[in-house]
């Protein structure tokens, strides 16, 4: 085999989009106790396995292993008895102007996809078809199929107003001037139905990406903040357990909030520490940052050495811990040695680094007084909610935990 098809089975090992779902895929390396969250999955599950319906926000920082984790505890609690759904919002909707409206569909495409393969006759009659059937007469929508023959009738209509941004406007003010029933009062029903064919389960609606929201203001709020804030009357008080990933600045701003206007709770998932707070290498969390690599080489039985490991140890330590920047800076630096092959020499690596800290000291430019601010104090005093949001959303602070929540600026902002 050829060193450059080698070296793009490497490439291709360090995928950094993709997540991994199980405990037993031989990539999987066990990250919570790095980050300082051994217990999070317990954490989580309590609450959702619970006999009252809890709502829990996730969050932590994009591209940093949110998915994985949520798919590892989606396993953990169908063991212990929850019927679980798992949802991509940014598949689903159109999260540059989402509302309550669609995120009701939403869960109702969610839970159709989840269980109608196990309960298809009862899914498809009675009580679930008078709901699709309001729907489509409230919007004034038309479809092809009978309910009983459609295999994804919600995900259909979510479709339409994914892809018809007028549709979508004129069918959510549709369905807001409906009233006795309304939406909200037609998915508490169908939630409450499904429940009754999930005897001795309990039923959890997961959906994952409304980090993805963009950072953009409507009349003087994000749009997350009017979602779940604004339109918090419409989305808690349902008859299930709920988890949304957020984003981290929403999380860490308006936490009380969220946990009153949903009596529900907020788990946010730090970052892997490289370097402690006082600048000292965190052992722990370089090995493992080597374990994952190693696990990755470890699919390409046809390859040497990746480089040697005080380069490696450099490219650990200006990841900052973030996993998708680790595995994204690997990948552009097998792209960098397609001619040379393994192992990655110093040049390549060094070139890598370069890369990557031009663009991060680019995006740096304007908020470099908030970055030594936090290099020095490792908190937030003072910094706004708006300026957070920038920090985090362009890795140019990672948040951590070490018993406290503390913040570091990313290596790449310092490197030369």
């Amino acid at each position: 085999m050829s060193s450059s098809t080698i070296l793009q089975k490497v490439y291709n090992a360090f995928d950094p989009i993709e997540f991994i779902a199980r405990s037993d895929d031989a990539r999987y390396v066990d990250t919570l106790s790095a980050r300082g969250s051994k217990g999070m999955l317990q954490q989580m599950m309590m609450p959702l396995l619970s006999d009252e319906p809890n709502t829990v926000f996730f969050s932590g920082a994009f591209g940093d292993g949110k998915t994985s984790i949520l798919h590892q505890l989606r396993g953990k609690l169908d063991e212990h008895g929850g019927a679980t759904a798992y949802g991509d919002m940014a598949t689903l909707l159109d999260l540059g102007n989402v509302a309550y409206e669609e995120v009701l569909l939403a869960i109702l495409a969610i839970a159709d996809q989840a269980f109608y393969p196990l309960h298809e006759k009862a899914m498809r009659e009675g009580v679930f078809e008078e709901i699709w059937l309001w729907i489509l007469r409230i919007g004034y929508l038309k479809m092809d199929n009978l309910f009983h023959s459609e295999q994804d009738p919600f995900g259909r209509i979510l479709q339409t107003l994914r892809n018809s941004p007028d549709e979508r406007l004129r069918i959510r003010a549709l369905l807001r001037k409906a009233s006795e029933p309304t939406l909200p009062m037609m998915v508490k029903r169908y939630l409450t139905h499904l429940k009754a064919l999930l005897p001795e389960q309990h039923l959890i609606i997961m959906m994952d990406g409304f980090e993805k929201i963009p950072a953009v203001k409507k009349d003087g709020q994000f749009l997350d903040q009017r979602m779940f804030l604004g339109q918090a009357t419409q989305l808690s008080a349902l008859p299930c357990h709920m988890l949304y990933t957020i984003k981290l600045e929403l999380a860490r701003a308006h936490e009380s909030q969220l946990t009153d206007l949903y009596r529900g709770s907020v788990v946010t998932l730090p970052s892997i520490a490289v370097k402690d707070r006082n600048g000292d290498d965190n052992d722990i969390g370089l090995q493992v940052l080597q374990d994952v690599v190693d696990k990755r080489m470890a699919q390409v039985p046809e390859a040497t050495t990746l480089a040697d490991p005080k380069a490696l140890k450099q490219l650990y330590l200006d990841s900052g811990g973030h996993m998708r920047s680790l595995l994204s800076m690997i990948r552009n630096a097998c792209s960098l040695a397609m001619f040379e092959g393994l192992p990655l020499t110093q040049d390549v690596l060094e070139t890598t680094l370069q890369q990557a800290a031009a663009k991060t000291r680019l995006a740096a430019k304007d908020v470099r007084k908030s970055l030594a601010y936090i290099d020095k104090m490792h908190d937030l005093d003072g910094i706004t909610e708006e300026e957070r949001g920038f920090l985090f959303n362009q890795r140019l602070v990672y948040e951590y935990y070490d018993g406290v929540f503390w913040y570091g600026i990313s290596p790449l902002v310092r490197s030369s």
